[in-house]
């Protein structure tokens, strides 16, 4: 595929997830003023557990049956018909674990009627990850805006369910019922678009291929497992020894602004296939120009994004919280905190070099070292407690990964990082921001418009500056540009 079309594909994936980004941005502060605080607390166990259980399930297939289709493309469809036959029996089988041994679990976690509502959404795993597998098929036929068109489409159709059950019941039965339904007929219309002319008469089963799958996923989706357990050990913590009611609170702070962590990984996607390329060539030396280059751009466009929700955080999350939950914003800045390092993708190398099991390795420490650290600083720290903790052992990974990748590549950190344009870049963003809020402040507006036309003000000179002075890459810019002209033109 030639680059511009990668890039185009890149894109295209980006204003899918950001669209998505934008709607479950808008249905947060909808569920959490039409629950109460404790109705909303067992909502957020709910909703943390079966993600736990998805990221357990799944076994990592929605990603490592790629290299299947990859294989057997022809057989495609087989393939992933097998797959998910084979993930309805384990789920099953898992299903009936719980109905025995529900009641030690929920006395673990401290829940009291968890299991009343998981009993039935633990079915939501099996069509969200027919969902993923249908997507991962799409994505490798490179039917990239069928699959970002469904992505939109599906969710919009998710959130209405939802949003309907809940300003209509305000019953969580009905609300997760809901979401249950939406994703059953969401997973219709994915294999509305997948299933092909006697697809079921063609369908033959094939254990070798399943137990195939499953050899070459499950070792690879333990790092991911690690991954998700690493991020949701907070919140078990906090439910654990804070209870339900600051659960909720926690829970509604605790998110990264998702799309800017796209921003990062797709500038990533972009060049990695020629990051591949000069690792078979041993060209080292390109490799470093290429890593400052992406941590550079990503820097310039995520950076100011940060600093606006870390300058406003209490003012923004009361505003789109309400004041109930106005302790959560100490939580929602900790985790956009961790953002600051999250501008370079310290596993593609590491990936490239097979150094699977050194990264399995460096997570399997982090979460360690988060759920000893988070055990200890929730209970001085209170909410933001474990968030301290995450915050170090992301930087953990971090450092480890990088000083594992400067050793294969010969280098040093120090020319792997361009410190001083990154430094720069930060000190200018908060020097510009607090220089336009003051000259704002000096016009006695009220309190709102001082904010909004801050942040607007702000970002329109800094984004202003790196384009019209070509300080962001060239060919990112005129991505950009080619796909605002076909957008709005």
């Amino acid at each position: 595929m030639p680059p511009a079309s990668k890039i185009n594909n890149v894109f295209f994936l980006i204003f899918g997830q950001g669209i998505n980004f934008v709607f479950n941005l808008l249905m947060l502060p909808i569920t959490i003023r039409q629950l109460s605080l404790n109705d909303y607390g067992v909502y957020s166990q709910v909703v943390m557990v079966t993600a736990t259980l998805y990221a357990i399930l799944s076994f990592g297939v929605t990603s490592g049956i790629i290299v299947f289709f990859n294989r057997n493309k022809k057989y495609s469809q087989n393939i992933l018909l097998n797959i998910l036959l084979a993930i309805i029996v384990f789920l099953t089988l898992v299903y009936v674990f719980l109905c025995l041994f529900h009641t030690p679990i929920e006395t673990a976690l401290h829940t009291t009627n968890l299991w009343f509502f998981l009993r039935f959404f633990y079915f939501s795993i099996l069509f969200q990850i027919a969902i993923d597998l249908f997507y991962a098929y799409f994505i490798f036929f490179q039917k990239i805006k069928l699959a970002s068109y469904l992505t939109v489409i599906t969710n919009v159709f998710r959130l209405s369910f939802i949003f309907v059950a809940i300003v209509t019941t305000h019953n969580l039965q009905y609300i997760f019922g809901a979401q249950l339904l939406s994703l059953v007929l969401c997973a219709s219309v994915y294999f509305y678009f997948f299933k092909s002319k006697h697809i079921f008469l063609n369908f033959k089963y094939n254990a070798s291929i399943i137990t195939s799958v499953f050899k070459l996923c499950i070792p690879l989706s333990l790092t991911g497992i690690i991954g998700t357990l690493l991020i949701q050990t907070d919140g078990y913590l906090v439910n654990y020894y804070l209870g339900k009611n600051e659960f909720a609170i926690y829970r509604s702070g605790a998110f990264e602004i998702p799309f800017l962590s796209t921003v990062y990984s797709s500038i990533s996607l972009i060049f990695f296939p020629e990051i591949k390329q000069l690792l078979y060539d041993k060209n080292y030396e390109r490799i470093i120009m290429l890593k400052r280059k992406i941590i550079f751009n990503s820097s310039l466009l995520i950076y100011p994004l940060i600093i606006v929700f870390l300058f406003f955080g209490n003012e923004l999350i009361a505003t789109y919280l309400g004041n109930r939950f106005v302790r959560s914003a100490a939580v929602f800045v900790g985790y956009n905190l961790i953002l600051f390092i999250r501008i370079n993708d310290y596993s593609d190398v590491l990936t490239l070099t097979h150094q699977t099991k050194f990264i399995f390795l460096v997570y399997g420490v982090a979460f360690v070292l988060n759920l000893i650290l988070g055990s200890y600083f929730v209970n001085i720290f209170g909410l933001v407690g474990p968030v301290y903790a995450t915050f170090i052992a992301i930087l953990f990974i971090a450092i480890a990964q990088l000083h594992k990748v400067t050793s294969i590549l010969t280098t040093n950190i120090v020319y792997f990082f361009n410190f001083y344009k990154v430094v720069l870049t930060l000190i200018a963003n908060v020097a510009l921001i607090w220089l336009v809020y003051l000259f704002f402040f000096k016009l006695n507006f009220p309190n709102a418009i001082q904010i909004l036309g801050t942040i607007i003000t702000y970002l329109a000179i800094h984004f202003f500056i790196i384009f019209k002075f070509s300080i962001i890459d060239s060919s990112i810019t005129t991505k950009i540009k080619s796909i605002l002209h076909k957008k709005w033109v």
